[in-house]
């Protein structure tokens, strides 16, 4: 017991200074541990909702039949199978015309159609166009279709 008390009167300066550190340390890591402190649940919870809600939202175009018009025009009807859109416009870059009715505003599980017209002739294949919306939250959105031919749906394009 002699040894350890002689060890402790001669290092005594020593062992402090390392309880200093150690309680300094702690204290460091404390602060660190608070500022990084993880984000409450009721934030996680708000921003799922936001994305259930921006999810719900979205548009989702359920093609049904279609007819034409001496290859010249052709009708495609759909379906909202998605959250109510408004604001609805159509557009084509190729040589063709483009109309969606309705366009001021399709409800959820509402039916609406695409008209394409060729602007000279018969249509001519693959036609890519746009529909470009509103969504319930706001937010201006717009899908892109590309039509292969006349016995396809429309798919989109990614």
């Amino acid at each position: 017991m002699s040894d350890v008390l002689h060890w402790f009167q001669e290092n005594r300066q020593w062992v402090f200074s390392g309880i200093g550190v150690a309680v300094g340390g702690a204290v460091v890591a404390f602060i660190v541990r608070a500022i990084r402190r993880p984000k409450p649940p009721t934030d996680d919870l708000a921003r799922a909702e936001l994305q259930q809600r921006q999810h719900a939202s979205r548009q989702v175009f359920n093609w049904g039949h279609s007819n034409t018009s001496d290859f010249v025009t052709l009708t495609w009807q759909f379906r909202n199978e998605g959250g109510a859109v408004s604001q609805l416009a159509v557009e084509s870059a190729v040589a063709v015309s483009a109309a969606i009715t309705p366009h001021d505003a399709l409800p959820t599980r509402h039916e609406g159609f695409v008209r394409l017209s060729s602007r000279a002739g018969r249509l001519q294949f693959p036609i890519q166009f746009e529909i470009h919306y509103t969504t319930s939250l706001n937010q201006r959105e717009r899908q892109a279709f590309r039509l292969r031919s006349l016995e396809t749906q429309p798919e989109m394009v990614i």
